[in-house]
Order: structure tokens, then sequence, then C-alpha cells
């Protein structure tokens, strides 16, 4: 901004005084005293404040950056570490059932044999027993037969031979059962 005055009068005395202001520039008063003030009214030291912050915010930013990035590694590592135990715990659940259900078959299977091997035993002795009860049961009935048909007639002889064949084939029989 810029002003003059002048005054003009019947004497030839003149006063010029004209100011130019510039912020933290120079500055002239009444024609004969310059002042130059360089002061950058802390431009300069601001510049660098704002650079230093935008150097800082930068890092900020970058350093965010790494963390977030390293911590997205880790919990990757650490969803697979979690994923490996899981499978490692799958496995040995499928091995632990595996061997459990293997045993439970084996101890089935074994005493499976055990009862039927039993079984066919115990049919096999009863089956036994009954075929000499009935043997001994038929011998004494031929042996009765043989003393009641001693002096009678070839009728009752061939009377006495059809009864003990008959109780040979019921002897037989219930063996065969």
């Amino acid at each position: 901004m810029s002003e003059s005055n002048s005054d003009t009068s019947q004497s030839t005395n003149q006063t010029d005084n004209r100011r130019v202001i510039g912020q933290g520039g120079a500055s002239a008063e009444g024609g004969s005293t310059i002042t130059i003030n360089t002061l950058d009214g802390n431009a300069v030291n601001a510049a660098f404040a704002y650079g230093n912050d935008v150097g800082k915010t930068a890092f900020g930013f970058g350093n965010r950056a790494f963390e977030f990035a390293g911590d997205t590694v880790m919990e990757a590592l650490g969803f697979g570490g979690k994923a490996l135990n899981a499978a490692l715990n799958a496995n040995s659940d499928a091995l632990a059932f595996a061997e459990s259900t293997n045993n439970t078959a084996q101890r089935n299977a074994y005493n499976f044999a055990s009862d039927a091997l039993g079984g066919s035993l115990g049919l096999a002795t009863s089956a036994m027993n009954k075929a000499f009860n009935s043997a001994e049961y038929v011998g004494s009935m031929v042996k009765d037969a043989y003393a009641d048909a001693k002096g009678r007639g070839a009728l009752t002889d061939k009377i006495l031979i059809a009864a003990v064949l008959a109780m040979a084939w019921v002897a037989y029989t219930s063996v065969k059962k």
C-alpha cells in the first residue's frame, strides 16, 4: 500500500512522506531513512517444522504399515500353527479311534469265538451223554428182551429182533440230533 501527501504553498518548502511497508520486509519513511528488516516472520522455521511434521507423519505411517504387516504375518503364522495343531489333533484322534475300534473288534471276535467254541463243546458233550445213555438203555433193553426171549418160539425171536431194531433206531436218531 502506498500513500502520498503533498502540500504546496507559496513557500518552496516541500515535504515528502512516503511509507512503504511490507510484511516482514522493508520500510521507508520521510525519504531520508530506509530501514530493511530481513525478518522472515519465522517462515523458514515454520517450513522446517512443517517438513519435520510431514516426515514424522510419513515415518509414522510407514511404521504403522510395518507394524500392521508384522501383526498380519504373526497372525497368519499363528493361524497356520493353530491349523497345524488342529490337523495333528484330528490325526491323533483318528488314530486313537481306529486303535480303539480295532481293539473292540478283536475283543468281540475273541469273545464270539470263545462263546461259540464253548457252546459247541457243550452241545457235543450233551449229545455224547445222550448217546451213551441211549446206548446203555438200549443195551439193558436188549439184555432184558434176550432174557425174556429164552425158551420162546421163533415168532417171539422175530418180535424181539424188531423191538431191538426199533430201539436201535430211536437211539441212532437221538444221537444224530
